[in-house]
């Protein structure tokens, strides 16, 4: 694996690229990592109510032809 100077990189990037995300998304970047779990579960509940709509609507669309 590389140096611990690589992991904080890496990660320090995926932190930049998640507060763009949120930003973009006109949510708010949470600072404290409590806060973005939080706020990621919120999301991944959202992509799962969305998600499983999706399918409903596809299921129903082949039973109706």
């Amino acid at each position: 694996f590389g140096t611990d100077s690589d992991g904080d990189a890496a990660l320090s990037g995926m932190n930049d690229t998640y507060s763009k995300a949120v930003q973009a998304g006109g949510h708010e970047y949470n600072e404290r990592a409590k806060g973005r779990h939080t706020q990621q579960g919120k999301f991944k509940g959202e992509d799962t109510a969305i998600n499983n709509r999706r399918l409903a609507q596809q299921e129903a669309s082949k039973s109706n032809k």
